[in-house]
């Protein structure tokens, strides 16, 4: 079984109930969730905003209608329903206390209107008790009262919530433990923390930041065959206008690479394809948010040194010239297999002539080559 990176809840301030609400939508609605694209978490179906949600994690026993918090996430849905009309039909427009605060009576009139008129008497009456002098609201009365009847729509649609158990995080917990606990038993612990450390890995990046992120039911539905023991076999996707597209490959590094250890034609063709299919393939593992750049660049570096053992033998043998120090060591490198999270491939060879070709194209810590002086070579008018 693969264990995956970063297994254990990030604790890095105000992370924790953003992350959780997140992955608590995908596997409970199962449709598309957004992180910090229309809000902190969002549920989209077929285009169209299902749910927006802003979390609030504060120190105030009760939340009130004057607040910073809330004045500034309606400002935002006011903005996001002016941009994304079309989208924003029939969304649901949730403020999630991480804390289970108190709100005031004006927030609680805000989530109990359901008609228009009832929308708007509560967003008159709290237009004209705010105090639009201070420096923080100064800027908005204009577009607050411009408005205002795309506010009253989405007071019709608003809703405070907060986790049913301690915490977004004991939600999760407990809604695995209902529904996969009989099936699991003793494998359940291990099968929430792979869980989260997926989730956790993609959402978050290398600086440790939450990044926009879209989570699609593919992801739930690959975790379930990884933890059950079924590896994804993956097929490389075939190419849509391969002329054109081996064209544009032939001023490309690792091309010129080929050249230098006398490559043939039918080798050389066969390597731009492969190439082209890993990239593809690539780049859609990426979008769907099942690989991430780490899973990568792990898959890289373990080639890298495959590379190198290889490189120092075939380098040694005096018996041969540098073309064909360059060919064998080309012919071999592409025999490894390429192993990335639990993953098959229906042609691994092929796989396999993409990667170390794609690689070839880099000029990072991951770069490889083929002809003893490549890099010499390359340098001197042939970059």
């Amino acid at each position: 079984m693969v264990k995956y990176r970063g297994e254990n809840l990030p604790t890095f301030e105000g992370y924790a109930g953003q992350l959780s609400r997140a992955l608590y939508h995908l596997i409970t609605e199962q449709k598309e969730v957004h992180i910090e694209k229309e809000d902190d978490t969002s549920i989209v179906n077929n285009e169209y905003i299902v749910k927006v949600e802003q979390l609030k994690v504060i120190n105030v026993d009760e939340l009130t209608f004057r607040s910073s918090d809330f004045i500034d996430t309606l400002h935002n849905w006011l903005d996001l329903c002016i941009k994304s009309k079309d989208k924003c039909v029939n969304t649901k427009f949730v403020l999630f206390l991480e804390k289970k605060n108190d709100q005031d009576e004006m927030i609680k009139k805000c989530f109990a209107a359901s008609s228009y008129n009832e929308a708007k008497e509560v967003v008159d009456d709290w237009i004209n008790r705010i105090n639009w002098k201070t420096k923080a609201n100064a800027l908005r009365e204009d577009f607050f009262k411009k408005n205002r009847e795309l506010l009253y729509k989405i007071i019709t649609n608003f809703t405070v919530q907060h986790p049913q158990g301690a915490s977004s995080e004991e939600d999760i917990d407990n809604y695995l433990i209902k529904h996969y606990e009989d099936n699991l038993g003793d494998d359940l612990p291990r099968f929430v923390e792979q869980l989260k450390g997926r989730f956790y890995s993609l959402a978050i990046n290398s600086n440790r930041k939450i990044q926009k992120t879209s989570f699609t039911r593919s992801f739930w539905d690959t975790f379930l065959l990884d933890f059950g023991g079924h590896a994804r076999c993956l097929k490389l996707p075939e190419i849509k206008d391969i002329q054109n597209r081996v064209k544009k490959e032939l001023s490309e590094r690792y091309v010129k690479q080929l050249r230098l250890i006398k490559i043939d034609s039918d080798m050389l063709t066969a390597a731009m394809k492969a190439k082209i299919q890993w990239n593809l393939l690539r780049d859609e593992e990426r979008s769907k948010g099942i690989s991430t750049e780490q899973n990568f660049n792990e898959m890289y570096e373990r080639l890298k040194e495959r590379w190198n053992e290889n490189k120092c033998v075939i380098y040694a043998d005096s018996s041969i010239d540098d073309i064909q120090k360059g060919m064998k060591l080309y012919n071999e490198s592409i025999k490894e297999d390429v192993v990335i999270d639990n993953v098959k491939f229906q042609d691994p060879r092929r796989v396999s002539r993409g990667v170390h070709n794609h690689m070839a194209n880099f000029t990072n810590e991951y770069k490889i080559g083929w002809h003893p002086k490549y890099e010499e070579k390359l340098s001197n008018g042939n970059k």
